[in-house]
């Protein structure tokens, strides 16, 4: 349902509708973990690095290194695109 509601709002409608069903630590955290994303796909620094630059704690540097190994190739590819 709630992929359903996003894929039919304006990009507008959608940042309000974000603004409705998240609260802003939520919103943090998804900015954070899309700057660990980033930083994994960018392929240029140790995890380690990541961790210290991030913030953030190995294990979710880790984390969503594992979670990069479930998506398809097509969707890595697109998402270097847009993130880089």
């Amino acid at each position: 349902m709630f992929l359903a509601v996003c894929q039919r709002l304006t990009p507008k409608e959608l940042e309000e509708f974000m603004d409705l069903v998240l609260s802003l630590q939520e919103k943090e955290e998804i900015d954070g973990r899309m700057h660990i994303i980033r930083e994994l796909l960018l392929e240029v620094h140790t995890q380690r690095e990541m961790s210290d630059a991030l913030s953030v704690s190995i294990a979710k540097i880790t984390r969503g290194s594992n979670a990069l190994k479930t998506i398809s190739p097509n969707l890595k590819n697109t998402l270097r695109k847009i993130l880089k």
